[in-house]
């Protein structure tokens, strides 16, 4: 994808996921989804069966597993809990990458 394109132009660690948003009418977020930003699963799957060469981003798609870890915790009223783990956990990984 171009994001994946322009990250890698500019040596961005590639942790840019994309973020799908739905609205009820009132405006209440109805639905959150995330992944990284190379395609789907079945997509990169669909591609290899076909034997083209495909890619992942694993630290896109964790950084998207961790968002939508914060956004079930939003849902169900334990942002307190589990913020501050999630926060940590990105910093975390963020930190591993840049500095090793």
């Amino acid at each position: 994808m171009i994001t994946d394109e322009i990250s890698q132009v500019h040596k961005s660690p590639g942790f840019i996921t994309s973020s799908l948003v739905g609205y009820t009418d009132d405006g209440k977020t109805l639905i959150k989804e995330f992944e990284a930003s190379h395609g789907t699963v079945t997509d990169l799957w669909d591609m290899h069966l076909a034997g083209k060469e495909t890619s992942l981003n694993p630290l896109g798609l964790v950084t998207a597993l961790v968002s939508a870890i914060d956004h079930a915790a939003d849902v169900n009223g334990k942002t307190d809990t589990v913020s501050p783990f999630t926060k940590r956990l990105t910093t975390i990984m963020h930190n591993s990458f840049s500095k090793g």
